[in-house]
């Protein structure tokens, strides 16, 4: 057992691997911090609970190249649960985009970390009987977008995310990757508006069990890119969802139902 698969833990690594991994008990989600790499790509790209199906959370994300794997269906787009924003020009962007290098990508001996600038730092990090808690300040250059913080909360069965960006925005939002097929079994994904109430939610089913993102933020939107319509990743397709809203603060939960 390593400390990452430790319930209530936050484990943050630097040098090449830069990724924070934080546990709760049977359940696990892990953060990429690198901003250079167009392979692994920023956010949250991996969340994993022992009582569901290992692929729901997803457990990959999309790739900004097609760096170690041939994919031979889906098209290639960083996707990850990241934050995403609308700058005055009208153009969307999101931290899954990370920041383009100055040296061409080798996907036999990687890239360095500290090639195209940007830095990420842990604010605050802890871990208390069956929660974890941290935040995450991503500093660019991002388009539009000076800096970003990220807070996330995990106990088990819910993980709540919330984004605060600072710049010169039209709105902000989120980027949702849902699992929609492993080669095999494809899922089924709901939009979901609530009765008597302006809220709207996801819901993805697959291989008996379900998941689902519900924003917390009031007045928030959900949205379905067309690039985002059948996204590659190590494990079959994605299919991507953007949460928008107005202001410069945007918030949702994960919910993992046991099954």
């Amino acid at each position: 057992m390593i400390p990452a698969e430790i319930g209530s833990r936050v484990l943050e690594t630097d040098g090449w691997f830069q990724t924070v991994i934080a546990a709760v008990d049977g359940q696990q989600m892990l953060v990429q911090t690198s901003v250079n790499d167009p392979y692994n790509i920023p956010g949250i790209v991996r969340i994993q609970q022992s009582s569901l199906p290992p692929l729901i959370g997803p457990s990959s994300a999309g790739h900004a190249d097609r760096g170690f794997t041939g994919f031979t269906e889906g098209d290639i787009f960083p996707l990850s649960y990241t934050p995403a924003w609308q700058t005055e020009d009208g153009k969307w962007h999101s931290l899954s985009e990370g920041i383009p290098g100055t040296l061409e990508f080798d996907r036999d001996g990687g890239i360095d970390p500290q090639d195209g600038g940007g830095s990420v730092q842990v604010e605050q990090s802890s871990a208390t009987d069956g929660a974890t808690d941290f935040t995450l300040l991503w500093r660019g250059p991002f388009p539009g977008v000076r800096e970003i913080r990220t807070h996330y909360r995990q106990v088990r069965g819910k993980i709540e995310v919330r984004y605060e960006l600072q710049g010169n925005i039209q709105h902000v939002g989120a980027l949702i990757p849902l699992m929609a097929y492993d080669g095999r079994e494809r899922s089924v994904i709901h939009h979901v508006m609530s009765a008597g109430e302006e809220t709207e939610s996801i819901r993805v089913e697959y291989a008996g069990a379900s998941l689902e993102v519900i924003p917390t933020t009031e007045g928030t939107n959900v949205v379905w890119p067309e690039e985002l319509t059948s996204v590659a990743c190590r494990n079959g397709l994605l299919k991507g969802a953007r949460l928008e809203c107005t202001g410069n603060r945007i918030s949702f939960i994960i919910r993992l139902p046991e099954y």
